[in-house]
């Protein structure tokens, strides 16, 4: 991961100082803002329910002690029964004062959470992250610097309240706050209700009341976090030895402090990544000799590089197009030259998932979210630049196969021409589906809203190829046979590494949809209509159109006319017209009975193993709905008209499959191909009903 990293360093323009060790991330705690005043007195507490992400504390050290952000238990432990609780919630606020004052007088006689347990004072943690820590980061701040003095301020002010007054304060400004109104965060900071409650931490978020008085940004500010970093990474800067090596690197860098320990990245998804983890008990280490540093020197200037250019590819506001995270795996997209044209393209989401608005192909997702829309944006950013289009950009996938150590699982890269080109293909590819659509009703009465294929994006064609159907439509289950790099290859792959892969994935999606797309084929052609609810309906918008996408990158020429020529795919429409022929001689004959399964249903899994034989056997059982349908008058819209016209788009269709080969045993592109040809639409009016059903039937 270091080679990626160091190379995406050198394609960042104005590399940003990288987050110093001893800054840290916060973790995902509730969050207080606690604010004290000159006097050292605490004035308020505050919910905290903004974005924690861009905040930072200090934290020398792995011993947990930090500033000016700290973690805390609740004050106080106390049972208290869920009925009291539910009363004291909704009661006025002079019903709540008399329960609050209960419950006050209780607490006082407990120990509370910040005392230890043996000596009855301030615990350790507490007591180093109120005094100690400040009073180290208060030693190396620049006298006389305006950018630092809201936080010298906060630091003078908590030595003067004392880590012995801190929490007193805390509990009687939380209980001069509660007094007056309930607040249920307010009250989980103050007292826990049981044991899991207690033993949950919170972040306390140190800040001024009157910050603007003294300064240009509050501590809780991205601002003073930046601040933060740039005077650690300036003192850290003096610290170094004059005679370090002259050596280079591995990277040709200055192997100063070679043998120091890896920084790590707290990484979205992830969460913390260690840049290289060698270790002495790999046999590996000692081919050479050597071991650990030894073995490949990375000095602090190249490790400081590769961090930065990790947390520069990795912020929040780069998601979509600098990074994605999708089931478990982390995909980062980078050029090797500033293109500024990119800079709001969702090359990333390109690459995996749009976001979880359009997950799982919901109705909310948009046109503009679709994969056309996005690549064509990137093709209209990149219009007349060809230089800019042969710039060379690299797609890295990262994952934790183990749960632990992060791995590079997968690392394409190609220009952005072709990787136009091959997003143009997958779109073509998709575009080879039949017009195939399932009904189903909409979420108000009446209201009908069709099920058509989508595109889908590489992660959900990864993650469709993984799902199965033990039976039928039921018993949904799920693999771990492919993955997103293997999606990747569909999408980037020019060689024939993308047909192999795409004629194994193609045999993949046979076993595990075969059965359930026969069988929504089935629902269609029997005007059986879908709930608005059904969790199908995204199975049944992505599967037709992965199908097609896997015809079109594992056979040469594929279009959509030739897929709808072939002898497969008009077996297949055959057979489904041979379903909406005996729904009419139910509805004429067996007054609306209809059997558990349609002809052209029943013979689907013949025809997917020796279609020849599949035909034969059509042959024979067609002829007493035939003779039906030619021997009955038509009334009106009865079943007898439909049927008629069902009956001459049969003889169609078996005079164009007279003139062609049918294979005795199916390939995987003939199964493919017959099962479109199942859930196609017909040419014309082919609705069985003249009029709609009701949701009711």
């Amino acid at each position: 991961m270091l080679n990626e990293l160091l190379q995406a360093a050198n394609a960042i323009p104005n590399l940003p100082d990288t987050l110093h060790k001893s800054l840290k991330t916060l973790p995902t705690y509730p969050s207080y803002k606690v604010l004290l005043d000159a006097s050292g007195a605490i004035t308020e507490v505050l919910p905290w329910d903004n974005d924690l992400s861009a905040l930072r504390k200090w934290q020398p050290g792995g011993n947990g002690f930090s500033t000016p952000v700290f973690s805390s238990l609740p004050l106080y432990r106390l049972d208290l029964d869920k009925s009291f609780v539910e009363v004291a919630r909704n009661a006025d606020v002079n019903r709540w004062a008399d329960a609050f004052g209960q419950i006050r007088g209780r607490c006082a006689g407990l120990k509370g959470s910040w005392t230890d347990a043996k000596r009855g004072n301030v615990n350790e943690k507490s007591s180093r992250s109120l005094a100690d820590v400040p009073a180290q980061l208060s030693a190396i701040l620049p006298f006389g610097d305006p950018d630092y003095a809201v936080l010298r301020s906060l630091l003078e002010r908590l030595q003067r309240l004392t880590p012995g007054r801190f929490f007193p304060e805390l509990v009687r400004q939380l209980e001069s706050q509660l007094a007056t109104a309930y607040d249920e965060k307010l009250f989980k900071l103050y007292c826990a209700t049981s044991e899991a409650e207690a033993a949950k931490s919170c972040n306390l978020l140190l800040d001024l009341p009157d910050w603007d008085e003294i300064g240009d940004y509050p501590i809780t500010s991205a601002r003073t976090a930046e601040l933060l970093n740039a005077l650690l990474v300036r003192t850290g800067s003096t610290d170094e030895t004059s005679d370090a090596p002259s050596m280079p690197d591995a990277y040709g860098r200055l192997a100063t402090d070679a043998g120091e320990k890896f920084a790590d990245v707290i990484v979205p998804g992830l969460g913390k990544v260690i840049l290289r983890a060698m270790t002495r008990d790999a046999s590996c280490q000692y081919r050479y000799g050597k071991a650990d540093a030894d073995s490949f020197r990375v000095g602090k200037d190249s490790r400081k590089r590769a961090k930065s250019a990790l947390e520069y590819l990795t912020q929040n506001e780069r998601r979509g197009k600098t990074w994605q995270y999708r089931g478990g795996n982390l995909f980062l997209f980078y050029p090797e030259a500033e293109l500024p044209m990119l800079a709001n393209a969702e090359v990333a989401d390109i690459c995996s998932l749009p976001d979880d608005v359009d997950d799982e192909f919901t109705e909310q997702a948009t046109a503009a979210a679709s994969f056309e829309a996005r690549t064509e944006r990137i093709a209209i950013a990149l219009e007349g630049m060809p230089r800019e289009s042969e710039t060379l950009v690299h797609l890295i996938v990262l994952r934790k196969p183990d749960g632990h150590r992060t791995k590079v699982v997968s690392h394409h890269t190609f220009t952005m021409r072709h990787f136009l080109v091959s997003a143009k293909a997958w779109v073509t590819g998709v575009r080879t589906s039949p017009p195939v659509a399932f009904a189903r009703w909409g979420k108000a009465k009446g209201e009908r809203n069709d099920i058509t294929p989508v595109q889908p994006f590489p992660y959900q064609v990864a993650s469709w190829l993984n799902t199965f159907w033990v039976r039928g439509d039921e018993n949904q289950g799920r693999f771990n046979t492919f993955s997103p790099e293997d999606a990747l290859t569909l999408l980037l792959a020019t060689d024939d590494t993308e047909r192999q892969m795409a004629q194994r994935a193609l045999r993949h999606a046979l076993a595990g949809w075969a059965g359930f797309l026969v069988a929504a084929g089935a629902r269609e052609h029997a005007s059986i209509m879908l709930k608005a609810s059904d969790k199908r309906a995204a199975a049944l918008a992505a599967l037709p159109a992965i199908l097609a996408l896997l015809l079109f990158k594992s056979e040469p020429n594929t279009s959509q006319e030739r897929i709808m020529a072939s002898s497969a795919f008009l077996v297949g429409r055959l057979l489904a017209l041979a379903d909406s022929l005996h729904l009419q001689y139910c509805e004429g004959v067996r007054n609306g009975s209809v059997p558990g399964q349609l002809l052209g249903n029943a013979l689907m899994q013949t025809a997917l193993e020796t279609p020849e034989a599949a035909l034969a056997l059509y042959a024979q059982r067609i002829l007493p709905y035939q003779a039906w349908a030619r021997t009955r008058q038509p009334q009106g819209n009865g079943p007898e008209k439909l049927a008629r016209h069902f009956l001459n788009q049969l003889g169609d269709t078996c005079s164009e499959i007279s003139l062609l080969d049918i294979p005795e045993r199916a390939s995987d592109a003939d199964k493919a191909q017959l099962i479109l040809g199942y859930l196609a639409k017909s040419p014309g009016k082919t609705e069985p009903n003249p009029t709609e059903p009701t949701q009711e039937d």
